[in-house]
């Protein structure tokens, strides 16, 4: 229901007083309550609401207008910053879709901003968030992690993710990835050396981004809103490339099963042959598998586990030992510490809470496959 709402599939009429409650909360836990708000609004529709929820909801419209304008001057601010210091930079997700494909900017309800710098470019932007901020980014490591976080902007308000890799490292193809993207960047509304990706590049990379690196276990309906909005604001999509650069990415079933669930929720409107495109442009080594294990929720132990079985020895230790000792600068982030003295104590709490989730996971490992065994003999 909340889905036919935001794309006017159906009025406030086809739902009861009952409903009402359900629907809002629904809106605020996909982040779609300054959409669903938006729409009542411009139907005339929110005296048909108990005045409770209306209050609810446009309290979210009214601060995603402020975050998302303080974001957006921050992610302005911060464009020019990585220019003149000859840094490549591309904005993804939020700020880019808000500026493209929503009707208002304030529409894209966001928690951080995210951008895209090449890899080998990477520790120069750390070095200059550093020096901006006083403090260094957040992160595992660069062979470790994709990404980077740092508080930037007034008062530290703005959360900045800074990204050198499109996926977690063990689901990427190869290192190139990015350096596609970055090549095709188009200008953002509002300000010089402001970009985000050219549509086709923008399509792949938030499928990607919904069925690999977070999964359906982790379903936000917002990320199938951005797509169809993408799709329904860039009608002369070339959908050859996505197809091409979907098989080259390995991406081929991501792409698919993100698609399929926006048709679902949204009917958005894709060419008839695109699904059985990508099914043929399906690379024989393309991993369908870490889409369908990402489906289902999972405990963190097993999470880790699974990453660990994706990687080759080197790659497993490298992960063991960047995992058992981060920075003091990713401790404090992660476990939200005040004082220095307190890192040094979270280090046992990680390494205990870490393997007492491994621990737990190998034993549901072993009691499947007890199960199993057991089934087998019978």
């Amino acid at each position: 229901m909340l889905a036919d709402l935001l794309v006017g599939r159906a009025s406030a009429d086809a739902v009861s007083a009952e409903a009402w409650p359900a629907v809002v909360r629904a809106a605020a836990q996909h982040r779609l309550a300054p959409n669903l708000y938006a729409v009542l609004a411009q139907t005339a529709a929110l005296e048909r609401l108990p005045s409770g929820l209306v209050h609810r909801l446009r309290s979210d419209y009214h601060q995603a207008k402020v975050s998302n304008f303080l974001a957006i001057a921050t992610a302005r601010e911060w464009s020019q910053r990585f220019a003149e210091a000859g840094i490549q930079a591309m904005w993804l997700k939020g700020v880019a879709l808000a500026l493209t494909v929503y009707p208002e900017p304030g529409l894209r309800a966001m928690t951080d901003v995210d951008v895209l710098v090449p890899a080998q470019q990477a520790e120069e932007a750390m070095r200059l968030i550093a020096a901006a901020t006083g403090r260094p980014p957040a992160t595992l490591g660069a062979s470790l992690d994709k990404h980077a976080v740092a508080d930037v902007g007034p008062a530290n308000s703005v959360r900045l993710e800074v990204h050198w890799s499109l996926v977690d490292l063990p689901y990427q193809r190869r290192a190139e990835d990015a350096g596609w993207f970055l090549a095709g960047r188009t200008p953002l509304p509002g300000g010089a050396d402001f970009y985000g990706p050219a549509p086709e590049a923008h399509l792949l990379y938030l499928c990607a981004h919904a069925e690999i690196v977070h999964g359906e276990a982790d379903f936000l309906l917002q990320r199938y809103l951005d797509l169809h909005h993408l799709v329904t604001v860039f009608p002369a999509l070339d959908w050859d490339v996505v197809v091409g650069r979907a098989a080259d990415f390995g991406w081929t079933y991501a792409t698919e099963r993100a698609l399929v669930i926006a048709q679902r929720f949204f009917r958005t409107p894709v060419p008839s042959s695109l699904l059985d495109d990508l099914r043929r442009a399906r690379p024989a080594s393309e991993n369908m598998a870490r889409i369908a294990r990402r489906q289902a929720a999972l405990d963190g132990g097993e999470r880790l586990l699974r990453r660990w079985d994706d990687l080759d020895w080197g790659a497993r230790l490298r992960l063991t030992a960047g995992s058992l000792f981060p920075s003091p600068a990713y401790m404090r982030r992660r476990y939200d510490l005040k004082a220095g003295w307190q890192v040094a104590l979270a280090y046992p709490w990680r390494w205990a809470s870490a393997a007492a989730q491994v621990g737990k996971a190998l034993l549901k490992r072993v009691a499947a496959s007890n199960r199993r065994n057991g089934s087998a003999g019978r």
